[in-house]
């Protein structure tokens, strides 16, 4: 059972930090992606305004087919803000055996394209081998003990763990599970018409499923630390001991995943009430597409943590360095900067993130290191 603590010592003022860092941080643009998969080379498509006939084509152009409409899904008035905008995004694969430069300048060229681009695989920001382990110390640091006195989470509150999915039956996190009001799991029926059936916990983006359970532990990871049930004494606590945990996987077991999958992920949060994203993912170049999908997240109201990257220096790192994203640094034990993290004017605020216990699969738990680790601190927080 954790255990509430009186206050003690000087604020680190982290919450402070949080909300200043809302209404600021630094994007840079980069060259386009480079997929490295072998599978025909996939990629993102904006179409110009009036060109509604293309987007409804199963190839809407010549050797090419539509693998996504990124359609925000069933988003209601209060949330409208860029759907239609939006709704303009077509994934699209090229013939086995195209040259990815070649489909791409040929995208380019159409005249109902307003941008084509790389639907690029990204991946989550894997954890560097750290010998330290840590019970939750991370916890600590933040005063959350302290916080805990006052506040303790509320079931009113979503936040999206855009991941590799979330095991929901896990005993500190199935009581913390967001689930869908309008649909009836497992009856095959789009009971509240949003387009994707049976998404009773979230939803599986990467294999086109109901069903958002992890396949790899990163997910689950990070939603322990976001809302493990506390006080239930069971395992972990999360920041949160109360919150509604929506679980939508774009990433394989492998940790990687499309752009597109990814995107789809973020309309489905938007449409679906989420308050908070919390991302630990991202590789090194910038995509439109993917920055139109999280302004329009911002512009609804909703806080959009991101990874600031594993790479140990101040190479820049997507989505963390699109300018509507709460970008989040790793420190260690003596709160200083860890070693693998990256930083720099893209980086809004740090958080713990060596040796961070928390839940894993087959109802276990785990240490791992990484921004990965601090970006759900600050999504809790």
């Amino acid at each position: 059972m954790i255990e509430r603590t009186p206050p003690r010592g000087p604020s680190r003022h982290l919450g402070l930090c949080l909300l200043l860092a809302l209404g600021a941080s630094l994007g840079q643009d980069g060259p386009v992606q480079v997929q490295t998969a072998d599978a025909p080379p996939r990629f993102l498509v904006k179409l110009k305004p009036g060109a509604e006939a293309a987007r409804s084509a199963a190839a809407p152009f010549p050797g090419f087919t539509v693998v996504r409409r990124l359609d925000a899904v069933a988003v209601s008035p209060a949330r409208r803000a860029r759907a239609d905008d939006l709704a303009r995004w077509i994934a699209v694969q090229a013939a086995e055996g195209s040259a990815q430069a070649a489909s791409l300048a040929a995208l380019r060229r159409d005249p109902r394209v307003e941008h084509a681009e790389v639907d690029a695989r990204v991946s989550i920001v894997r954890t560097p081998n750290d010998p330290e382990l840590g019970r939750l110390w991370g916890m600590e640091t933040i005063q959350a003990p302290q916080a805990w006195e006052l506040e303790t989470g509320s079931a009113q509150v979503v936040v999206a763990v855009i991941d590799t999915g979330v095991d929901y039956t896990h005993p500190d996190l199935s009581a913390n599970m967001w689930t869908n009001p309008g649909e009836v799991p497992g009856n095959g029926v789009d009971d509240d018409r949003n387009g994707v059936v049976d998404d009773f916990y979230g939803y599986d983006f990467a294999n086109g499923d109901p069903d958002p359970r992890d396949d790899n532990v990163h997910g689950t990871h990070c939603a322990g630390t976001v809302g493990a049930v506390g006080d239930n004494g069971v395992g972990v606590a999360g920041v949160c001991w109360s919150v509604r945990i929506m679980a939508l996987k774009f990433l394989g077991s492998d940790g990687s995943g499309n752009t597109s999958d990814a995107i789809a992920c973020i309309h489905y949060a938007i449409a679906n009430g989420a308050d908070v994203m919390s991302n630990s993912w991202g590789g090194g170049e910038s995509s439109r597409a993917l920055e139109e999908a999280i302004t329009a997240a911002r512009a609804a109201g909703i806080v959009f943590v991101a990874a600031a990257g594993n790479s140990g220096d101040t190479r820049v790192h997507y989505p963390g360095a699109y300018p509507a994203a709460l970008t989040v640094s790793a420190t260690d034990r003596a709160d200083a900067l860890a070693t693998f993290s990256s930083y720099g004017p893209a980086v809004d605020l740090a958080a713990p993130g060596v040796g961070i216990v928390s839940c894993a699969l087959e109802h276990g738990y785990a240490s791992l290191s990484g921004t990965s680790m601090a970006t759900p601190h600050v999504a809790g927080l």
